[in-house]
């Protein structure tokens, strides 16, 4: 035995069983409830309005994406990703969420070195 008289549960007292797995029973009729807590897989269509823009400015993408090396990804909202920031006093537009090459030969670059006034790049 063990001391005081008590029996040891890690030595040479009475060997104890391991526990069995959990028991449990699977039932799929409550999964609606867990469903709606899921986050969607995939940003759902904008809803319709009778008028575009919308009072808020907002305009649904025209049509698919064209064929470009690039892409830019819109926000869950379905706006595109510009922002407007300072930087040692100089007011700058960030573009985010660009996907693929957007240095080829009339990308992304040319277009906004065109709206910068014929600045090649992002300078």
């Amino acid at each position: 035995g063990g001391a005081f008289g008590m029996e040891d549960d890690f030595g040479e007292g009475s060997p104890q069983t391991p526990p069995g797995p959990p028991r449990y029973e699977e039932s799929t009729a409550e999964f609606g409830f867990v469903e709606r807590l899921l986050p969607p897989t995939r940003i759902p269509d904008p809803p319709p309005h009778p008028k575009y823009p919308t009072p808020s400015g907002w305009s649904p993408p025209r049509g698919p994406p064209p064929e470009l090396p690039y892409f830019v990804r819109r926000s869950r909202l379905h706006n595109l990703p510009v922002y407007l920031g300072l930087r040692q006093g100089r007011r700058l537009t960030a573009l985010r969420h660009i996907h693929g090459d957007i240095w080829v030969s009339g990308g992304l670059a040319g277009v906004w070195g065109a709206m910068l006034g014929g600045q090649k790049g992002g300078g």
